[in-house]
């Protein structure tokens, strides 16, 4: 699978919280959006740290609770152009995670189980034709992406 959409830049409407980035979808840009929005980020401090972006993107029609939402943290400087689509996966499985896991989600698995399982599954699509620069992989309540060759962070995606 070879395509490259759009920048997030260019799809989402972006909102400065501190001084950070915060994308939130176009459809979805409520002052209640915005507020959770930067709430989430001063609960885990990612105006403080090196963080350069959040992706809170809850979708366009059917949007998540705020409590399910599934964030994408940019750790690097900036995204690396192969990786624009795994941005718009975020946005994909926060408005159809729900009914994908009501009819794929096993006996037993958490709906956080499940969303997790999937975005791994989108990112390792996306990074394998790329494998010579990126790595992908899971660690417990997130799914995490780095450059290969130095290790260094790119993205964290989680609850």
């Amino acid at each position: 699978m070879r395509f490259i959409s759009e920048s997030p830049e260019s799809r989402y409407s972006i909102i400065s919280y501190n001084g950070l980035n915060i994308f939130l979808d176009t459809n979805d840009f409520s002052s209640e959006s915005i507020q959770k929005a930067q709430s989430f980020c001063a609960l885990h401090s990612y105006a403080k740290t090196r963080t350069n972006a959040v992706y809170f993107l809850r979708g366009t029609t059917k949007q998540v609770d705020y409590d399910k939402i599934l964030v994408g943290i940019l750790e690097a400087e900036t995204l690396p152009i192969q990786l624009n689509e795994i941005v718009h996966c975020l946005t994909f499985w926060n408005q159809e995670g729900e009914d994908c896991f009501q009819i794929n989600g096993k006996d037993g698995q958490t709906y956080s189980e499940f969303i997790l399982k999937c975005i791994l599954s989108d990112c390792q699509v996306f990074v394998e034709p790329y494998s010579e620069l990126f790595i992908t992989g899971r660690g417990g309540d997130h799914v995490w992406v780095s450059h290969k060759d130095c290790d260094q962070l790119i993205m964290i995606i989680h609850f």
